[in-house]
């Protein structure tokens, strides 16, 4: 098993490349946009098509998620719909939960964000909690993407042979018991390896904990994550440093949830790392 090294981790978000209107930008030299609105694209394929949710992101000092009082709007027809005040809060929790967890998962790509939920208008087959839930999600993220690219320098390491990549994939704060996170570290490399520090799994001292069986399934996650990603920017040198062991996340579905953020964050920091580097 591979030692794990000394750089320290951080715990910042900050920001990687993208698609969309801002990497256009970036491209072209012109100043990435400070502020967009956006309304999701339609969610093909899935029961919640017809969902919308607008929303507004702004570059900021410090994160922060408002919602705007008007949010839930209605056609003068559909007015009842808001007699079901319980049902109505359904909907605003779940946008919230949505652009929550989508600002966890990528605004480090563009750094901290002021988020101002604007519009959702009802529709009586559409509205519902997990359909503007999912609407919420999408619109922030393809807003992110619109912000445009910026490197993590904190997460990136230039040396001799490369750039070296090491983060933590960020928990998905939505869920009432938290999510499971890994640390690790990638570097292109001539053929694909993939090694588990010493120590990986961190556990307490009343858990009870296999950890050969929990860095069984972690390399399997990792072989997964990197089936799908790493074909951006060739083979990659992976190592598993740490994964803080819990219960409710350290079995297979918990584990590729994590190390598929990590894997793909890794890489997107990769690309922009080499390019930055020409």
């Amino acid at each position: 098993m591979a030692q794990a090294t000394d750089r320290t981790i951080p715990d910042r978000h900050g920001g990687a490349p993208v698609t969309g209107e801002g990497e256009r930008a970036a491209a072209e030299g012109e100043p990435a946009p400070v502020s967009v609105r956006h309304c999701n694209s339609a969610m093909r394929g899935s029961c919640f098509a017809g969902a919308r949710v607008t929303v507004e992101l702004t570059r900021a000092g410090e994160r922060s998620l408002t919602i705007a009082d008007d949010f839930i709007q209605v056609a003068d027809d559909l007015r009842d719909y808001l007699d079901d005040r319980e049902w109505v809060a359904e909907l605003v929790e779940g946008a919230r939960r949505g652009a929550r967890n989508a600002l966890d998962e990528y605004d480090y790509r563009v750094g901290p964000l002021r988020a101002v939920l604007v519009k959702h208008a009802i529709h009586p087959v559409d509205s519902g909690y997990l359909a503007v839930k999912a609407a919420a999600h999408r619109a922030v993220r393809e807003a992110i993407d619109l912000l445009g690219p910026a490197m993590v320098r904190d997460w990136v390491t230039f040396t001799p042979t490369g750039p070296v990549v090491r983060l933590t994939s960020p928990p998905d704060t939505v869920l009432p018991e938290g999510s499971g996170v890994v640390t690790i570290e990638a570097e292109r490399a001539a053929e694909r390896v993939v090694l588990v520090a010493d120590g990986f799994v961190v556990a307490g001292d009343a858990e009870q904990v296999d950890p050969a069986e929990v860095e069984r399934l972690a390399l399997a996650a990792a072989h997964e994550s990197l089936d799908l990603y790493e074909n951006r920017v060739g083979p990659l040198r992976l190592t598993l440093l740490r994964h803080p062991y819990g219960i409710q996340w350290s079995d297979q579905y918990g584990l590729e949830t994590a190390l598929r953020k990590a894997v793909r964050m890794a890489v997107e920091q990769l690309e922009f790392a080499v390019a930055a580097a020409r």
